[in-house]
């Protein structure tokens, strides 16, 4: 892929393919460089969310390396958020960021619990797909799941401790007993 030349403003600028957006080339006589979506554009993809614009969304979201759902999920919460105009890219992209966050730290979950691990997986699909509040129910139930399971692992240690308590108690009184054995025939 190469880059196409654009006309931005008075000087080039360059659109390379499978970017999000494009770097000014001539900077003389502008006030500033624009890298990533414009607010502009970023409004617009908000709109075209709330209005289910599939084809430019699924354009954004293939070039951002995230799935439909999720990338409506996050421009609806970016148009919700009150965010002023001209930091509507910069907000988009913090978003963005924290998702990709978000699903890895998910996806990294190894819990050593079957039902865990099923809402595990059922949460990052959710995730993937940007049903948040979906997701979100499943790391609950993962984690009361995992924390059922300590419950369980807690008692059977102490059932486990008390089990070699009172093994030591007999192998004492053993002892005990093997000297009493001992001093019945003057050892």
């Amino acid at each position: 892929m190469s880059p196409t030349k654009t006309s931005a403003g008075q000087g080039g600028g360059v659109n390379i393919p499978g970017s999000v957006g494009s770097v000014g080339g001539d900077i003389v006589g502008r006030d500033k460089i624009q890298i990533g979506f414009s607010a502009d554009q970023v409004r617009m993809l908000i709109e075209a969310a709330t209005r289910g614009a599939d084809e430019k969304l699924a354009d954004v979201s293939q070039r951002l390396g995230v799935t439909l759902g999720a990338m409506r999920t996050m421009l609806v919460t970016v148009g919700e958020a009150g965010v002023p105009d001209e930091r509507l890219a910069e907000k988009l992209a913090e978003v963005v960021a924290r998702f990709r966050e978000a699903t890895t730290t998910i996806a990294a979950l190894r819990p050593d619990n079957p039902v865990a691990q099923g809402h595990v997986s059922r949460a990052s699909e959710a995730a993937a797909a940007g049903d948040r509040d979906e997701a979100r129910r499943q790391l609950q139930a993962a984690r009361a799941s995992a924390l059922g399971a300590a419950e369980q692992a807690r008692r059977l240690a102490q059932d486990a401790e008390a089990a070699a308590a009172q093994q030591m108690l007999q192998a004492a009184r053993a002892v005990a007993a093997e000297a009493e054995l001992a001093l019945a025939a003057l050892d």
